[in-house]
């Protein structure tokens, strides 16, 4: 699951690798801000650029792991560190998005918010954030967004708030999309939205 929130003051982060672009690298704050060489806590290197986006993906999706990765790893050592992040990669492997899915629950509030995932074990749908409007009316608003008008292509878009500021922004974003796509349209906006439906057939 995507983080509920993000921490302002975060002692350990992943960072892409200044001198080579293709790795990440596990690290505290503090050996951030040091000019010359240093010995980070862990880091990885791709191959090339997709298999970049899919590691990025892995560590970002676990960020609320982070900072107790970053003590364990000052804890145990870099040596059996390395180890505990092999043995975590081969038991969640690494896999790649392949696109974004947004489904409606039994629920008649709720909806699911995950993305399609093509990795060792095939293909397999990855729960990210479980969100409940306030009403199905707010749901159905939202899905008339999202589908009538035409919006799927924002997905990603979306789950991108909820990599970068927490679960709360994205469920903020989903709630403030509904209440605007639940305002009655004026006249002029009802025929645009004619002329768009019109133009789609």
């Amino acid at each position: 699951m995507l983080p509920t929130h993000i921490e302002e003051n975060e002692k350990y982060k992943f960072v892409i690798d200044r001198r080579n672009g293709l790795c990440v690298v596990f690290a505290t704050q503090e050996m951030m801000t040091v000019n010359g060489p240093v010995e980070p806590l862990w880091h990885r290197k791709a191959g090339d650029e997709r298999s970049l986006g899919a590691l990025i993906r892995w560590i970002g999706v676990r960020r609320a792991c982070w900072q107790d990765w970053g003590r364990l790893a000052e804890e145990i050592g870099r040596d059996a560190f390395y180890q505990q992040m092999r043995d975590l990669m081969d038991a969640q492997p690494i896999a790649e998005c392949t696109g974004t899915v947004v489904q409606r629950q039994d629920d008649a509030n709720e909806i699911v918010v995950g993305e399609m995932m093509q990795g060792a074990a095939g293909i397999q749908i990855e729960e990210l954030y479980r969100h409940r409007f306030p009403s199905p009316a707010g749901r159905n608003a939202f899905y008339d967004w999202f589908f009538t008008d035409r919006n799927c292509d924002l997905a990603a878009a979306l789950l991108q708030i909820g990599y970068s500021q927490g679960t709360a922004a994205l469920g903020e974003a989903l709630d403030e999309i509904a209440a605007a796509r639940a305002k009655p349209l004026s006249r002029a906006g009802r025929r645009r939205r004619a002329k768009a439906a019109a133009k789609a057939t």
